[in-house]
């Protein structure tokens, strides 16, 4: 099961057997999504329903893309810890009772022929902002991505220290995460892990421009592909965000292969924010592609 699974990508599988019954398989309920099958169509009064819960859900989400902004305190450490999300706040309930959690580790990924990343970013003005939790860059137009042949469009990209997926168990010093969204609202994110040992402009240029108190200020025109290393590897599942509420409507995309930094630069980030990283998560009964 695992080497068909691995042999076609999430939208071959949602092509063939129907989102319901692809999701499952990715989470290993393939029985229980066949049976949910046969079950008639809803009347029309339910779908219009669960129409407008989806949409609701969807602001939901998109609202809380930006850490820290609206809903209840949270951070890293104490009572407001990860430990305690799934307490603070009714929204955040998948936090602590989801089981598609991200982060994870991405060791012992099922090697699989995924579809690759196809970049359409563009240079676009952007503003560098510290809410509290991040240093995160946010702009309009900056571009797209396609993944498994959907677009996403750029919308903000955002950094943790340390890194919050693991390879064998490693961490590495940080992790940059560009988050995207398609027309229905699905998120995509594409993480990619970060070293020192390097010099990289673009980095450095956002920390000598990052607040040092919550605020924002403009960065002027960037080009993000400066955050990127060459496509050589990926691994593929589906999670969630990884902070709150923790929404598990996320398609994840990690780049196998890291970008060099500056060791000043990772300094500079880590004197804000000494650790902004949620622990791993169990994997469950999810499949990680590794292409």
């Amino acid at each position: 099961m695992k080497r068909v699974l691995a042999g076609i990508g999430i939208v071959a599988l949602v092509a063939v057997i129907g989102v319901g019954t692809a999701k499952a398989l990715m989470s290993g309920e393939a029985p229980h999504a066949a049976a949910e099958a046969k079950h008639e169509a809803p009347a029309a009064h339910d779908t219009a329903d669960a129409h407008a819960a989806a949409e609701g859900e969807k602001k939901s989400i998109l609202s809380n893309l930006i850490p820290g902004k609206g809903g209840a305190h949270w951070g890293y450490e104490g009572s407001t810890g990860p430990d305690n999300w799934g307490q603070i706040a009714e929204a955040n309930k998948a936090c602590a009772s989801g089981l598609e959690q991200s982060p994870i580790d991405l060791t012992g990924g099922v090697d699989a022929e995924v579809s690759n990343i196809a970049l359409h970013w563009k240079p676009a003005a952007w503003n560098v902002v510290n809410n509290g939790h991040t240093i995160q860059v946010e702009g309009k137009d900056g571009g797209y991505a396609t993944i498994d042949g959907e677009r996403f469009d750029l919308l903000q990209f955002h950094f943790h220290t340390p890194s919050e997926h693991t390879i064998d168990g490693r961490n590495y010093p940080m992790e940059v995460h560009f988050v995207h969204k398609n027309a229905e609202g699905r998120l995509a994110v594409i993480g990619v892990l970060m070293m020192p040992g390097g010099e990289n402009s673009l980095f450095s240029t956002i920390m000598e421009k990052a607040p040092k108190e919550e605020g924002s200020v403009s960065v002027g025109m960037i080009e993000q592909r400066g955050m990127i290393a060459p496509i050589n590897g990926i691994y593929r599942y589906q999670g969630s965000l990884t902070t709150p509420p923790c929404s598990e409507a996320v398609l994840w995309t990690v780049l196998s292969t890291p970008i060099l930094v500056s060791k000043k630069d990772v300094e500079a980030f880590q004197a804000l924010f000494p650790m902004n990283a949620r622990p791993i998560q169990p994997v469950n009964r999810r499949y990680v592609l590794r292409d």
